[in-house]
């Protein structure tokens, strides 16, 4: 989870330059995305889904997918 929001394998010496961001997103077709970072800044963005094993399912896909962006 670390390596997808941030790009970084450990927690930088002496903290982060700036505190990481957690978005929650509240999609307004009901239809929940994939979770997303902005690696640069620290951002992760995080849709609401209605169950948890949706929810599961899209941040794991969404963290393995990424590895094949140079994330994992």
């Amino acid at each position: 989870m670390l390596q997808f929001a941030t790009g970084l394998q450990t927690i930088p010496v002496g903290g982060f330059p700036s505190p990481p961001t957690l978005n929650v997103l509240h999609p307004e077709d009901g239809h929940a995305q994939f979770p997303t970072a902005n690696t640069c800044a620290f951002v992760l963005r995080l849709p609401v889904f209605r169950q948890y094993e949706k929810c599961q399912e899209a941040m794991e896909n969404g963290i393995s997918w990424g590895a094949t962006f140079g994330l994992g």
